[in-house]
């Protein structure tokens, strides 16, 4: 028969290895991801700005970080430079 004293070291035991597993696994997940957010329109004929007086063109939005869970909001002006009607969705 085992005593106290054992079945207690083979329980800290276990919970310090659970321990380090996951502090392991931890470790190895990224801390920071880059979303990629670009696009080239060429056939429509618009183009995209950064100010509503629309003289700034927008060719990059920098999101910078974006916890789990969280949301940016970026305003963005778009002009119609073609002759045709678009509707964007």
């Amino acid at each position: 028969m085992e005593t106290p004293k054992t079945n207690l070291a083979v329980i800290f035991t276990i919970a310090l290895a659970a321990m380090i597993m996951t502090a392991s696994a931890a470790s190895l997940l990224p801390a920071q991801r880059k979303i990629p957010s670009s696009g080239n329109v060429k056939t429509l004929g618009i183009t995209v700005y950064a100010d509503e007086a629309c003289t700034q063109s927008l060719t990059f939005i920098d999101w910078g970080f974006v916890e789990p869970g969280s949301s940016h909001k970026r305003d963005i002006w778009i002009n119609n430079t073609g002759n045709t009607q678009v509707k964007l969705v």
